[in-house]
């Protein structure tokens, strides 16, 4: 009596080194009692050996199936027999050949960012070759990030090609960014989040801000009063473009406001708002400023 039998599962890679394996088995309380051949017919890749031969004394044989390319529903099934032995189960069994998938990786990580930007990240399957694959069926790929000054929105997707997901700044420093799906290693990639060219954009926008207000006062600073008020506004900027970064952008839909023109308008309107705010509260104490 045979049986015919499948390998791990219905989804082998096909990249030519992959396989499932097809074994058969003399199904019996003693080992066979003369050598048996079983030749096996099948639509799609490669089998070896054929025929399966189980020998005197044992009690089974095995083959490997290959492919080269992809296919769904390949069948193999047992095609003669000899000597002529009875068959117990199915003499036919289907697997599909899949996408040669060797892992995912993101497909265009940056390596610097500012902290204002929302990028659009990419990640793909790959195969043994290192060149990008869509699979057969949709798989989930996730990403996660070792430092909270980096979010992902959003951090996980059922695809069968390319996965899409803004990489948004909460802070700036240095992180490690990670993207993986299951059964497969994950792919890591760090990146640097500057602040300097931000920095320098909201000192511009504060003091341009500040300078508006001493322009605009008719009765207006003198002496030493104008740099103060130009300082306080680069300051009240700062502050301002602070907490826009930290506490506005990460809750707000990306592309609205990661950008360098928006954190001019916040330095120019944070300078501004600080000068009123400063002038006003010299006032209540009787001082001009």
């Amino acid at each position: 009596m045979f049986q015919v039998s499948g390998e791990r599962d219905t989804n082998v890679r096909a990249d030519g080194v992959s396989y499932e394996r097809i074994a058969v088995y003399y199904m019996d309380s003693r080992p066979a009692p003369f050598p048996i051949q079983v030749w096996l017919t099948w639509d799609h890749g490669d089998v070896k050996p054929n025929p399966l031969i189980i020998k005197k004394g044992e009690l089974s044989a095995e083959a490997h199936w290959t492919s080269g390319s992809p296919v769904s529903n390949a069948k193999v099934s047992i095609a003669d027999i000899k000597p002529r032995v009875p068959v117990a189960g199915s003499r036919q069994a289907t697997i599909n050949f899949v996408e040669p998938v060797s892992g995912v990786a993101f497909f265009n990580p940056p390596d610097t960012i500012s902290v204002v930007d929302a990028y659009s990240l990419h990640a793909r399957f790959y195969d043994l070759a290192g060149n990008f694959v869509k699979t057969a069926d949709k798989r989930k790929i996730t990403v996660s990030t070792n430092n909270p000054i980096l979010q992902f929105k959003p951090n996980t997707q059922d695809t069968d090609w390319d996965f899409e997901t803004n990489l948004v700044p909460a802070g700036w420093g240095k992180a490690e960014i990670e993207v993986a799906t299951p059964g497969y290693p994950p792919f890591k990639h760090t990146v640097v989040v500057t602040y300097l060219a931000v920095l320098w954009l909201c000192l511009v926008g504060g003091l341009l801000g500040s300078l508006v207000d001493v322009l605009n006062n008719k009765q207006g600073p003198h002496g030493w009063l104008i740099p103060a008020r130009l300082l306080v506004g680069a300051l009240a900027a700062l502050l301002a473009c602070w907490i826009y970064i930290v506490v506005g952008i990460p809750g707000v839909p990306p592309g609205v406001t990661h950008n360098r023109i928006a954190i001019l308008g916040v330095s120019l309107v944070g300078g501004w708002a600080g000068i009123f705010v400063f002038r006003k509260a010299g006032k209540s104490f009787g001082l001009e400023v």
